[in-house]
């Protein structure tokens, strides 16, 4: 066999082996281990799966059209779960919301500015399961072509559990073309679907895109077919840091400006952020629009984790 066809077998062998390993974790992504993504949360009201993010103990950043019930109007902020500390979907400790605040100039079922903080009833109790993730800093710019982290309840199959995946930044020629009618590359960032990569499904919204052990998006558009063959739009957090943080603490959360928690939480050690280094693989609202729950003795309950 002359060494010409040697090399292309050879090369042909490395394509086919490439493209099975890159297809492993298409979709489904990998399944998470209890406390490796210790800031996921899942948000459950009327049958509405979304995914968010503990920003503190008593706030959760998720994307704002979760707010929204199917008909376009405003839910009442009491009907919305908040479930933490475990890796399978409405399991672990949970809790009731008794406020939100919407980012100005929210345009819902569009992607632009889709942000909102929730307030809780009552605050999570930290610990290895429970923590607050870190938010990008104001500035702060991936290159396309960075590796960041996709996690979410959102199905592909049966299975409730919480799936994280390796997905790249892309380019904002490339986000544009997947999404002409409101991209907006001051305010969104999109990643996946190259070949081989995962991506978000249904029920992924309100979730982290975690780049170099930061948040850096909230999912606000993907697929509910889950193919990865289309990147996923997401609210670029860096760009809403200052927001982030004013209204955090009109909450009561006394997070400063460096993202550094206040709080004295008896010397309790947080955990460092996961990063790329340890890992596997219709309405406009003109100014911020905070819901108050009518139920001023909103109840909450703790439930054992998973």
């Amino acid at each position: 066999m002359s060494p010409i066809r040697n090399l292309f077998l050879y090369s042909l062998i490395l394509v086919i082996k490439s493209f099975q390993q890159a297809n492993a974790t298409v979709g489904p992504g990998v399944y998470v281990a209890p406390g490796h993504l210790p800031y996921q949360v899942s948000i459950s009201t009327a049958g509405l799966l979304c995914g968010g993010v503990l920003y503190s103990e008593i706030v959760v950043i998720t994307a704002a059209h979760c707010i929204y019930d199917g008909t376009g109007k405003l839910r009442s902020a009491s009907d919305l779960l908040i479930y933490a500390g475990s890796v399978e979907q409405f399991k672990g400790e949970m809790r009731t919301a008794s406020s939100y605040v919407i980012a100005p100039n929210f345009v819902n079922r569009g992607g632009l500015h889709d942000i909102a903080l929730i307030k809780l009833t009552q605050p999570f109790q930290l610990g290895t399961k429970i923590q607050p993730v870190r938010i990008a800093e104001n500035g702060v710019y991936f290159q396309p072509g960075t590796k960041c982290i996709l996690a979410g309840f959102g199905q592909k199959d049966s299975s409730t559990s919480l799936k994280e995946v390796t997905v790249r930044i892309r380019s904002g020629t490339v986000c544009r073309a997947i999404n002409a009618r409101t991209w907006d590359a001051n305010t969104m960032v999109c990643a996946g679907g190259l070949l081989g990569e995962g991506n978000s499904c249904g029920g992924d919204s309100g979730g982290p895109l975690i780049c170099n052990g930061v948040l850096y998006g909230i999912v606000v558009m993907g697929e509910d077919v889950c193919s990865g063959t289309m990147a996923t739009t997401y609210t670029n957090i860096a760009k809403y840091h200052d927001w982030i943080i004013q209204t955090a603490n009109s909450f009561g959360s006394r997070i400063n400006s460096n993202n550094e928690i206040g709080h004295d939480f008896k010397g309790y050690q947080f955990k460092p952020m996961p990063s790329l280094n340890n890992m596997n693989g219709m309405k406009f609202n003109w100014k911020s629009f905070q819901y108050q729950s009518s139920n001023s003795q909103s109840q909450w309950q703790s439930q054992s984790s998973s």
